[in-house]
């Protein structure tokens, strides 16, 4: 709330009390639809529980100069909390931290400094916005699987050991013949590989550490079932 008194005042906007009490309001509000959507097992597992790490000090938001995809991040959350295991290319969880990050971007332009506490704010933010649109971070189940095995040829290719490719092999041929998936593969392939390229060796190294890691765990919960 002092991040958001001084934002006003930053717009020429004296604070009001009216303004801190709808702050809190709004804050309150918002936890409050996460804890329920949370407790009734709903969409944004993955990105509640990066949110409430986050909240905690368990992990960090990577800043604007030194990005991470969204699949790292959630493998990092997994790695720190055995026995949790989410989807590491959920959508929602993606768009959520794209844009929370996009925010993060805008505000080190505008300000040279940007807190954790405001990742945190619009983080939470999103969360509640995608819960009101459910096609916010969604395309068609066909897009959805295009993007997937998009995602999974580009790690597939810089991390042979962890072989993610097999598990892309039925989806590639239920999208081979569509262009809709086709071109959704292609943008999801071109955005992720982009990320990549920003990442320093030493991070993408211990990416495909932590994805081999992953799948090999989830390789052998499936065979137990």
């Amino acid at each position: 709330m002092i991040l958001r008194a001084r934002g006003l005042e930053h717009n020429q906007h004296r604070p009001q009390s009216s303004d801190i009490i709808a702050g809190f309001e709004t804050i309150l509000r918002e936890e409050q639809e996460i804890a329920q959507r949370l407790a009734g097992k709903k969409r944004h597992a993955a990105a509640i529980a990066y949110l409430r790490s986050l909240q905690n000090g368990d992990v960090v938001f990577p800043t604007p100069k030194h990005s991470a995809p969204p699949q790292l991040m959630l493998i990092y959350l997994m790695s720190n909390n055995p026995g949790v295991a989410f989807n590491i290319y959920d959508p929602e969880f993606a768009g959520i931290y794209r844009d929370t990050r996009e925010f993060m971007a805008a505000r080190l332009k505008q300000t040279d400094t940007v807190s954790m506490y405001e990742a945190i704010g619009e983080f939470r933010r999103l969360i509640v916005e995608s819960a009101a649109s459910p096609r916010k971070y969604h395309g068609t189940e066909l897009c959805e699987k295009g993007a997937l095995t998009g995602q999974l040829a580009v790690m597939a290719r810089l991390c042979p050991a962890a072989r993610p490719n097999d598990f892309a092999k039925e989806l590639t041929g239920k999208i081979s013949q569509q262009p809709e998936a086709i071109s959704c593969e292609r943008k999801a392939a071109t955005a992720l590989q982009s990320e990549i390229n920003s990442m320093p060796k030493t991070m993408m190294d211990k990416v495909c550490r932590l994805l081999e890691q992953h799948l090999r765990t989830t390789s052998r919960n499936m065979n137990g079932q």
